[in-house]
């Protein structure tokens, strides 16, 4: 293929990938907004905490006020005092990873319950979205979308993203190791079966 060639391909393939990314982010509105309706409906965000959800919760506060004071000496002693104040820190029983996402998004989105639950939501739209990804090459993009709504509806995952819990961030890794170890056996040379293995281990 020569550059004219190139030239004259180029902007096909530019329209395909911007209508592609459209579509992407059409999606990503309508499952993010739908999981946040469905949440509203459930009343999730005038609920109090249950025993599991304070310990998720706690511990992303650990982290956020661990990073909003400036990382302040050793992890261990700081968790030390907090854990002496607040004594449902989940850091142990279940990895860091999610709390340090938590954390972050404390940061950035502030500490109520209404951000923690604005996490799980966009965790569960981002497993929709994922799902949509893979359908919509396979089967077309209105069975792809249907793919995506339909998880997110589902009451199992409804339970799971109406409150604070990690039951959708490990849907996630686990949906995209899956992906990766797939991918991994149809080119056993690309390299992604690592990527199977980091996302499995996180």
């Amino acid at each position: 293929m020569n550059v004219a060639q190139i030239l004259v391909v180029s902007p096909g393939i530019t329209r395909a990938r911007q209508r592609s990314a459209s579509g992407l982010l059409l999606v990503a509105c309508v499952v993010m907004g739908l999981v946040v309706f469905l949440q509203h409906r459930l009343g999730a965000y005038h609920a109090a905490f249950d025993d599991d959800e304070s310990s998720h919760y706690v511990s992303g506060l650990l982290i956020h006020d661990y990073l909003a004071a400036g990382v302040p000496g050793s992890p261990l002693a700081f968790i030390r005092r907090f854990h002496s104040s607040y004594p449902l820190v989940g850091i142990g029983h279940w990895g860091p990873a999610y709390y340090a996402v938590e954390g972050v998004w404390m940061l950035l989105f502030g500490w109520s319950r209404t951000a923690a639950l604005l996490l799980s939501a966009s965790v569960t739209a981002a497993v929709g979205l994922v799902l949509y990804a893979v359908a919509a090459p396979r089967f077309g993009r209105i069975l792809g979308g249907f793919t995506a709504v339909a998880f997110v509806s589902s009451p199992l995952v409804q339970q799971g993203s109406d409150a604070v819990m990690l039951d959708g961030s490990i849907t996630l890794l686990c949906l995209l190791a899956l992906l990766a170890y797939w991918r991994s056996q149809l080119s056993p040379h690309s390299g992604r079966g690592e990527y199977a293995v980091e996302l499995g281990c996180v």
